[in-house]
């Protein structure tokens, strides 16, 4: 769960920086922003869980 946590982190993070890169191009109402990025976060966890549960990620190996 520590590392899907921080692999959406990541991922959560270019895509605030992808937003505020695209609402500078195109006018965005601030609502639709904030809901956008709330609802690519919620969905980049969700593909780490994903990418960890298939790939066998949740073992540690030393």
């Amino acid at each position: 769960m520590l590392k899907t946590a921080a692999l959406s982190y990541y991922i959560s993070l270019y895509w605030w920086v992808f937003l505020l890169f695209i609402k500078d191009r195109i006018a965005y109402d601030t609502e639709v922003l904030i809901g956008s990025g709330i609802l690519g976060m919620a969905v980049a966890f969700a593909i780490s869980w994903l990418y960890f549960q298939f790939r066998g990620g949740h073992e540690e190996s030393n």
